[in-house]
């Protein structure tokens, strides 16, 4: 799943003249039977166009014992390269969850916002479903680069 994410990665980065990568330290709950709640990291990249992907992993319990979760996706943000206020984006992709019953995969569809995206650093929330309803908070730092 996180080499499918970097894949898309690199072909959204071959498409576009200019990139943004960002790291993300994430919490991520999934409100199911058995509901996930985790903490992890991922990785996005969104060009000038809006057009982006991105993947990330979390670990944390499902129900009662330990579990962990991979995402791997692809987006359109609304507004990159705004500089105040929040920038709205949407993605679609899958995820996969081990730990704490039996494993299983997900189609994965939300839509978020970030905090200034044309800024160096800024929060973000997502919500969305992905084996039940799908809640990530977090905080973004960014790096940009001309191809």
């Amino acid at each position: 799943m996180l080499g499918l994410a970097l894949a898309l990665l690199g072909w959204v980065g071959a498409l576009e003249a200019q990139v943004r990568t960002d790291r993300r330290p994430l919490a991520a709950v999934l409100a199911a039977p058995d509901p996930f709640l985790g903490l992890g990291v991922g990785v996005s990249r969104w060009g000038r166009f809006g057009v982006g992907g991105g993947g990330s992993v979390a670990g944390g319990v499902r129900g009662d014992r330990a579990a962990g979760r991979a995402e791997a996706w692809v987006g359109y943000h609304l507004s990159p390269a705004r500089s105040r206020g929040w920038g709205p984006y949407a993605g679609v992709g899958g995820a996969f969850l081990a730990g704490g019953g039996d494993p299983a995969g997900y189609l994965v569809v939300f839509v978020g916002a970030e905090s200034r995206p044309a800024a160096g650093r800024g929060w973000f929330a997502e919500v969305g479903v992905g084996g039940g309803p799908r809640f990530v908070v977090g905080y973004r730092i960014s790096r940009r680069r001309r191809a």
